[in-house]
């Protein structure tokens, strides 16, 4: 359950904190309520089972498709610093959209003249909301850019020079992913027009890149 910091240990502080007026703006109450360090260490842990099956993926794909990859597994060198990079980028961008979440609701509930219990409530509805999306951006987009980023670093490490945007084709992709596939093969450490290295462009992105030693 995406429930990464103890919320109602968290409350206890806000709650004590408020009846002690010490502290009155959101700022200081978020802060109060969330524990960053924590937070971000169990959204590494909780996101490190999807990158790891996503990772064992990626590489079978590149030994099926370029008849690479048949020596490395997920906990070598390179795969294991490419996927601890990720799980550390994605605990920091989620604790700190968790904390700008936090605050908003205080904020409001502040601006409301609500008291400590009714302020309890909107950070647990808060939590109870995020879980879903944060369990969905790990699922989908997280493991489908893991999924990439292993291939390249295959690629890469095979010698490939080129790469190509590939799209599904439909009614369906976003201008920056069409734009991203029309420019055809391009030097593998260049970005495509989007910026990105590789797929994937954005959260519904179903992209993919192939490679090649031109």
């Amino acid at each position: 359950m995406w429930q990464a910091y103890s919320v109602m240990q968290s409350l206890v502080m806000l709650e004590a904190t408020w009846e002690a007026d010490l502290l009155i703006d959101a700022d200081a109450l978020a802060a109060a309520a969330f524990n960053m360090e924590v937070e971000m260490a169990a959204l590494q842990r909780t996101i490190r089972p999807f990158l790891n099956t996503t990772a064992g993926r990626a590489i079978t794909s590149m030994t099926r498709d370029y008849g690479i990859g048949a020596d490395v597994t997920i906990d070598t060198d390179f795969i294991r610093e490419l996927l601890q990079a990720q799980e550390s980028r994605f605990a920091a961008d989620v604790s700190a959209t968790s904390v700008r979440g936090i605050r908003d609701q205080i904020a409001e509930g502040i601006a409301r003249g609500e008291g400590h219990y009714q302020l309890r409530e909107r950070v647990l509805a808060y939590y109870e909301r995020q879980s879903e999306w944060r369990a969905g951006i790990a699922a989908q987009y997280e493991s489908g850019t893991a999924f990439e980023a292993v291939r390249e670093a295959l690629a890469m490490r095979q010698g490939m020079t080129h790469k190509a945007w590939n799209d599904m084709m439909d009614n369906r992709v976003e201008a920056r992913c069409r734009a991203n596939s029309n420019v055809g093969s391009i030097p593998i450490d260049q970005p495509f027009p989007s910026g990105h290295m590789r797929p994937l462009c954005h959260v519904a992105c179903r992209c993919w890149c192939t490679y090649s030693a031109e």
